[in-house]
């Protein structure tokens, strides 16, 4: 299957690229402050809630900043290397939800047992 993201990566430019990659910055950088602010009104609480959310779009951000590497390497590229890496990726996902659901059912079991 391909990807609709990764198709319309293709035919832009490198300007439009760059110029996709700054708004999807700007507008994930707003998000972030307004979620911060949101979790600093909580008084207290809001400490534990702020660490929350900082952890949070900390990891949101090194994804989109993966994304957009990829996508500009693969613009570069001309699209054949940035297809494999994302199609190695998603082989690791698919590896490990075996083993996730492995451990759920023992992880139910000790939850029942008083």
């Amino acid at each position: 299957m391909s990807d609709p993201i990764n198709d319309s990566a293709v035919s832009e430019t490198l300007d439009e690229l760059t110029a996709r990659h700054k708004k999807e910055l700007k507008a994930f950088e707003g998000e972030k402050r307004g979620a911060i602010k949101n979790a600093k009104s909580r008084g207290k609480k809001g400490k534990g809630a702020v660490k929350e959310a900082e952890f949070k779009y900390e990891g949101l951000e090194r994804d989109l900043k993966e994304r957009h590497r990829l996508e500009l390497q693969q613009l570069k590229s001309g699209g054949s290397e940035g297809e494999s890496k994302t199609d190695n990726g998603d082989d690791k996902i698919k590896e490990e939800e075996p083993n996730n659901n492995n451990a759920t059912p023992s992880t139910q079991s000790e939850q029942q047992q008083p």
